[in-house]
């Protein structure tokens, strides 16, 4: 499950960073 929890926080952090680039641009 520590694979998956991993997987699915660096996805939310991907996805908060293309949101903050979004917003900036």
């Amino acid at each position: 499950w520590q694979r998956i929890f991993f997987v699915e926080l660096d996805g939310a952090r991907e996805r908060t960073v293309s949101v903050m680039m979004m917003g900036a641009t």
